[in-house]
């Protein structure tokens, strides 16, 4: 008995590819003659071809037709772009179908297929151009695609010398724009149902495309990525009848958008726009680890020292500190303890100098700075005064103690002696 289930599945799924194939075959519904056909005949007519597309055409399609329509009446490029910038479900695929139609060549509205429902028993409201619903739906998709599309306030003209001059696109107006010209051949590629591969790393570097422009095209299409997905979520019946009135609705709403697409080709169009921001996303990132890092603003000398701790003279050894905002920068500095009695040479370790941070000597050469213990320092400092520039080179030379290394501390035994 399974077998024989399992046979009859296959047996329909083939008739029904087998007859998807054949309407394909015979080519688009032909409107020749419309005008003329009785009520009941161009019912039926219409009827047949909804479902010829909604069997035979995928919903990148139908929804391209739209935006086709859109372009042969009348609809600017701004709304062309806001439109396609919107959910497609805002559309819907029977107003899709209903742009196909039209541009096949579907009359607008015929009055012998209106006196024919009006007589059908059981049909309510009257026959309205099919035209009404299609801007109807084209006109909110394109508020809610300029929403999406723009950030900036539109422009307004201001008055300059009396005359009515319209000012000069923002730099993210700008920014919009050219993002949104970058976003139109992958627009093409997502209607044609993204098959073929997509060079973005190409494409983005022959548009110019920047960080800045690459987090636009971001907005453009995560909105909509993130409604497939909410697709892929839709409650079961079950949980349907336990929600409210309002939240059903929506859920059956976007059922009814996406009633065109199977489980897979959502999950492909995902796939495709998963691509198109993890491409962008690689577009911010590069620009992030090449920018230069930012130099950090030098502080000045008064406020690096502010916190540094220093004895400001001592009367018996008759010295006194230098300013300490001189250590900043300097190749040498020279210390003395009056606790510990030793003198100390601090040396810098670049070309860059010395330099203090908060309650320590940084960036100096530890190996080269050294301190050593003054067994008469009265006499020893009094010629460590009358030093010149060569002789100080000698100095610590001629101190018979041993070296200790200095650990950039500051105290208030310190007397800051010298820098150059």
């Amino acid at each position: 008995m399974p077998k024989v289930a399992k046979r009859k599945t296959v047996r329909t799924q083939v008739a029904k590819s087998v007859i998807n194939r054949a309407r394909k075959s015979m080519g688009a519904p032909s409107w020749t003659g419309a005008e003329s056909w009785d009520g009941e005949k161009y019912h039926k007519f219409q009827r047949e071809a909804r479902r010829f597309y909604y069997t035979g055409l995928k919903g990148a399609d139908l929804f391209s037709a739209v935006f086709q329509w859109m372009k042969l009446n009348d609809y600017n490029r701004d709304e062309v772009k806001a439109a396609k910038a919107a959910s497609p479900y805002l559309i819907g695929v029977n107003t899709a179908i209903t742009a196909k139609l039209l541009l096949d060549g579907m009359p607008d509205f015929h009055q012998e297929q209106a006196n024919y429902l009006d007589d059908m028993p059981g049909v309510g409201g009257t026959l309205e151009p099919a035209t009404n619903e299609l801007k109807s739906r084209i006109k909110t998709a394109i508020a809610a695609g300029k929403v999406e599309l723009a950030n900036a306030a539109p422009v307004e003209p201001v008055e300059v010398d009396n005359k009515c001059v319209v000012a000069p696109p923002t730099i993210q107006e700008r920014i919009m724009e050219q993002a949104c010209d970058a976003a139109e051949a992958i627009d093409e590629w997502l209607e044609a149902g993204a098959k073929e591969k997509f060079n973005f790393k190409s494409h983005f570097v022959a548009n110019g495309v920047t960080q800045a422009h690459a987090r636009k095209i971001i907005a453009q299409y995560q909105a909509q990525l993130d409604e497939y997905k909410t697709v892929l979520q839709m409650p079961t019946p079950a949980k349907l009848s336990k929600m409210s009135e309002e939240v059903a609705d929506e859920w059956e709403q976007i059922k009814e958008g996406y009633a065109h697409m199977t489980k897979k080709q959502i999950n492909d169009a995902i796939a495709a726009l998963e691509s198109v921001i993890g491409a962008c996303n690689v577009v911010i990132d590069t620009s992030k680890a090449n920018r230069k890092p930012r130099k950090a603003k030098a502080k000045p000398a008064a406020k690096l020292v502010e916190k540094f701790k220093y004895a400001v003279s001592n009367d018996d050894l008759a010295i006194t500190s230098i300013n300490p905002e001189q250590i900043v920068g300097a190749q040498e500095l020279w210390v003395y303890n009056t606790k510990t009695r030793k003198i100390g040479k601090y040396v810098a370790q670049d070309s860059d100098g010395l330099t203090v941070k908060s309650h320590s000597i940084l960036n100096y050469d530890e190996a080269k700075s050294i301190s050593k213990t003054l067994r008469k320092p009265a006499e020893q400092l009094k010629e460590f005064k009358a030093a010149g520039k060569v002789a100080l080179r000698k100095f610590m030379d001629d101190i018979k103690t041993t070296d200790i290394k200095l650990n950039g501390r500051d105290n208030e035994h310190t007397i800051l002696l010298k820098v150059q």
